[in-house]
């Protein structure tokens, strides 16, 4: 699995590294992950590329495109996830209707499926507490 970053110059810079996506792609089931074989970050804010949405699933280049910068680190995460739940065979019926939108029952739905996941890749990314055994 690639992951690669566009440079950027300015202060603002993508939210998540590439630690975490490795950590976040351990906790997922690997067919989620099986349609895509590169992780782009673009320097693109969302808000400016052609997108509704910051991820977006290109199974035709077989890349997931990230438009991580401006938005905080936990919500590109969930994003990741909401995107990669959408493309996956079993859950067909949570794919968003048009232009990528989804509306609030299938988010509903779809965090119904993904929740579990954020949990355990908060409950990961939490620093151990000094002076306390590690957690296992």
């Amino acid at each position: 699995m690639k992951i690669i970053y566009d440079k950027i110059n300015t202060e603002e810079q993508h939210a998540v590294s590439t630690r975490e996506i490795k950590r976040l792609f351990k906790i997922i089931p690997k067919d989620w992950i099986s349609k895509f074989n590169t992780v782009h970050f673009s320097n693109q804010y969302p808000e400016n590329s052609r997108f509704d949405r910051p991820v977006i699933l290109s199974e035709v280049s077989n890349r997931l495109m990230v438009c991580s910068r401006g938005i905080p680190a936990e919500k590109i995460i969930e994003e990741i996830l909401i995107e990669l739940v959408q493309r996956h065979p079993s859950h067909k019926n949570l794919r968003a209707h048009y232009a990528n939108r989804l509306d609030g029952q299938q988010l509903k739905k779809i965090h119904r499926v993904i929740d579990p996941y954020l949990e355990q890749y908060k409950k990961e990314s939490q620093p151990p507490i000094r002076g306390c055994p590690s957690r296992d």
